[in-house]
């Protein structure tokens, strides 16, 4: 019978630390052990996540698998940024929106707040 590869919803059973629920479709599980793939992809988490503890954490847990985490290229900065302000970015690079209006909308924004 052939080893069918790929994601699949339904691999491993997730639930919520404390309060026990499944969290059915909420998480994704990396195997860094066995995945190659993984290590980047949870270095890259560790350097894109505001919380200093989680990303001390992650790189602890790759160092101690034996996983390098210094040679990793530092995340770009529209994975560091709010979404709205990435699209902002991409319209003055995509030239539909001036950069001056960018601006504009961007402090717009900022005076908003989140919500």
């Amino acid at each position: 019978m052939p080893v069918e590869r790929g994601w699949k919803p339904d691999k491993f059973i997730v639930r919520h630390y404390r309060r026990g629920d499944l969290l059915d479709g909420e998480a994704f599980v990396l195997v860094p052990e066995r995945d190659p793939a993984a290590v980047p992809a949870i270095v890259s988490y560790a350097n894109a996540t505001p919380d200093e503890e989680l990303a001390g954490r992650l790189r602890d847990w790759l160092d101690q698998l034996g996983h390098s985490t210094e040679d990793a290229p530092p995340p770009s900065v529209d994975v560091r940024v709010p979404g709205w302000i990435a699209t902002l970015a991409d319209a003055v690079r995509s030239g539909s929106m001036d950069p001056e209006v960018a601006m504009v909308r961007l402090v717009a924004l900022v005076k908003k707040g989140p919500g």
